[in-house]
């Protein structure tokens, strides 16, 4: 007799095969009523943006916020090069995010604006005057790690792009290969996951 636990020879299930059990939340968020973290606004509350990179590569040479501080319902600026930021450890979470350099478009760089509203904060980060430095980069993972890429990061590894290598093996590779019927090969590359260097 077939084991009575298998799934295969079960019939009577309580989840598994049935399409009215639905999430608790699904209504609500079928009726757009669910309050996510970004619908909570409290009294007084303020906002905070960080200005993104444009570039692939790219250093801040000089930055001016004047004209975003002096904005009306701005409450702070805060700058890579703010002494406060600058004394903190290298691999803290505030000064891993506020740093001149981006290595990737988009990257959130260089100065956080805080104010009253997020519209006044996209407005503010608009007033800032910046000057880039543009800097080479390759954007295939494969070509960025030849000998003589343009190096995203020299000051975590003066000599490659790679940011950590993870090699695992077991067994006898060797051995496994010989005795396969077929041998399938490829590469794959992955985007880095997280979005910032520790």
């Amino acid at each position: 007799m077939a084991d009575p636990g298998r799934n295969g020879d079960r019939t009577e299930f309580k989840v598994v095969g049935r399409t009215d059990v639905g999430c608790i939340a699904t209504p609500y968020r079928c009726k757009g009523i669910t309050k996510y973290c970004t619908d909570i606004i409290f009294p007084n509350q303020l906002f905070g943006k960080i200005l993104r990179s444009p570039y692939a590569h790219a250093t801040i040479k000089s930055m001016d916020t004047s004209k975003a501080e002096a904005l009306p319902g701005v409450k702070a600026v805060v700058r890579w090069d703010d002494p406060e930021i600058q004394a903190m450890g290298p691999y803290t979470f505030t000064k891993t995010y506020l740093t001149s350099q981006a290595v990737r478009e988009d990257d959130d760089i260089g100065v956080v604006v805080c104010a009253e509203t997020e519209e006044l904060c996209d407005e503010a980060l608009k007033l800032i005057d910046i000057e880039w430095e543009v800097l080479p980069h390759v954007i295939d993972p494969v070509e960025a790690d030849k000998p003589g890429a343009p190096l995203a990061r020299p000051d975590l590894n003066p000599d490659s792009n790679l940011w950590r290598e993870y090699i695992e093996e077991k067994g006898d590779i060797v051995a496994g290969f010989a005795e396969a019927s077929h041998i399938v090969e490829y590469d794959i590359t992955f985007n880095q996951m997280n979005n910032y260097w520790p």
